[in-house]
């Protein structure tokens, strides 16, 4: 039975592809145009006027290289200008692009005046670019007899397989009741409006959630990279750092003052004075409060001074470093 409801489908589909294809090159459409730019989809002509459709909804400004502006219509999905011409500039939003004739037919600058009536194309599921829905061309002249622009020498532009199906499949069920007259050719339009903002609504959806788990995987890679810098480092700071001196150096004298500050201050001085690195705080630095002379054992005079301080919490650990040879100080909390 899905069998050959889908067989059914199938020839009606290519009923309506034949029949459109028939009515647009009755009445004349051509589809020779070559566009440059990212904001124009296509551009085509009914022997009368130039029918442009748009990526945005800015109200485009064309020009054919001898009128900067001319008169721009809305005519459901397109824009149109009531000319043929071999080449068109098209600015909108910032951004310009180039639609040239690629016909052998040759361009007059003017055709027919723009008071003459003409026949608009009827919009088709195969051309609407994935943007905002655009109003329906129902209102505007839509009607069963309508001309359709040929639709194989139209390429989908931005939906999916998946869409251009959906789409096809809508069309081809609506356009039935048509022509069995049980609904009208505005009826099904307004349909298909539908049907493409559902489309486009779960398009963005998609997109968003593509967005987030980008977000999501970038910032776990730089995670990553930072959780690898912290582990170099502490591999490199290892290594530096090969062992703790067992003997306690005798120091030349040297007198911490208040002056200083601090004690580290002191012992930088001295530090430099006996060509030793100087000391590396990893806690609170003792604060100098009093004038204090330290000479001999290097761990008994400082642990005096920090016990005359009453900085019982701190110790000091004498270590070598392989890369300059000198000792350093290494201070911190107990």
């Amino acid at each position: 039975m899905q069998r050959v409801f889908r067989v059914g489908m199938a020839k009606v589909l290519a009923g309506i592809m034949m029949t459109a294809a028939s009515m647009a090159g009755s009445t004349g459409f051509s589809f020779d145009y070559k566009v440059e730019g990212t904001h124009v989809i296509q551009a085509f002509d009914d022997g009368v006027k130039t029918y442009i459709q748009m990526r945005s909804d800015h109200l485009p400004v064309v020009s054919d290289g001898m009128d900067p502006a001319l008169p721009v219509a809305r005519t459901g999905l397109y824009y149109t200008v009531p000319l043929l011409a071999n080449v068109l500039t098209v600015s909108a939003g910032g951004s310009t692009a180039t639609i040239h004739y690629t016909g052998k037919q040759i361009r007059p600058r003017r055709a027919t005046p723009v008071s003459q009536a003409t026949r608009q194309p009827l919009a088709s599921p195969h051309r609407q670019p994935l943007t905002d829905p655009s109003p329906s061309p129902a209102s505007l002249a839509a009607s069963p007899s309508a001309p359709l622009p040929d639709p194989d020498q139209v390429k989908p532009v931005l939906l999916t397989v998946e869409d251009e199906a959906a789409l096809t499949t809508t069309r081809t069920n609506l356009f039935r009741l048509v022509d069995e007259g049980s609904l009208a050719a505005e009826g099904a339009n307004l349909a298909l409006d539908a049907h493409r903002t559902k489309l486009l609504s779960r398009r963005a959806q998609l997109i968003a959630d593509a967005e987030r788990a980008a977000k999501e995987a970038a910032a776990q890679r730089l995670q990553a990279e930072r959780d690898a810098q912290r582990v170099a480092a502490l591999k490199t700071n290892s290594a530096t750092t090969v062992m703790a001196l067992d003997a306690h150096p005798d120091t030349p004298c040297f007198d911490v003052l208040p002056s200083d500050v601090y004690l580290s201050v002191a012992m930088s001085r001295w530090a430099k004075q006996a060509g030793w690195q100087g000391p590396f705080w990893e806690a609170s630095d003792p604060v100098v409060e009093r004038s204090a002379r330290i000479c001999g054992d290097v761990f008994v005079a400082i642990n005096q001074v920090l016990s005359a301080y009453a900085q019982t919490t701190h110790s000091i650990r004498l270590v070598f470093h392989e890369g300059n040879n000198t000792p350093q100080f290494v201070t911190g909390a107990k």
